[in-house]
């Protein structure tokens, strides 16, 4: 059976959710090309760290250099704070300073933000952390609107003190 339109075959006719992500795949190449997408993950980069980090940092990684392809730069923004927060919380957890539940991620509520910071990173780091969480959260209340420039330096910002923080740690 032929589709609707010249670039697909259905083998089947036409089910609601064929129909559903055949156009959400046209709303997507009518709003981004592909080379801006290719484009927009090489811009952004990625982390290279020699040690295991846990899954769920990863994906956040992962989400936020396709939310900076998509140019969702609010969205990049506030996964760093994400992948930051992350990050304090496995080093904690590895050092044995907090008791990881069994399901993740530990709820940072139960611990204090700055207790936990001050417990991983000592002078310089520990500011540096401290600036650019307070940076961050700037955008989550709504003092500030993330442009592709920031979202980008924010992202790279991020990625670097995760490097740091581990390899402080030995880890």
């Amino acid at each position: 059976m032929r589709g609707c339109c010249s670039t697909c075959i259905c083998l089947r006719p036409f089910t609601r959710r064929w129909l559903t992500i055949h156009h959400s795949r046209d709303r997507f190449t009518r709003n981004y090309s592909y080379y801006e997408y290719i484009e927009g993950l090489y811009e952004i980069g990625s982390l290279v760290v020699s040690i295991s980090v846990p899954s769920h940092l990863s994906r956040f990684v992962d989400e936020a250099k396709n939310c900076y392809a998509f140019q969702q730069y609010n969205a990049v923004y506030l996964l760093c704070r994400t992948i930051l927060e992350s990050c304090v919380r496995n080093i904690c957890v590895r050092r044995r300073l907090i008791t990881p539940r069994q399901s993740n991620p530990i709820p940072i509520e139960k611990y204090r933000w700055y207790d936990l910071k001050d417990a991983v990173a000592k002078g310089a780091l520990k500011r540096q952390i401290g600036d650019l969480y307070s940076d961050l959260s700037s955008l989550i209340h709504g003092r500030k609107v993330a442009s592709s420039k920031e979202a980008k330096a924010a992202f790279e910002s991020t990625l670097k003190t995760v490097h740091a923080l581990y390899a402080c740690h030995n880890f």
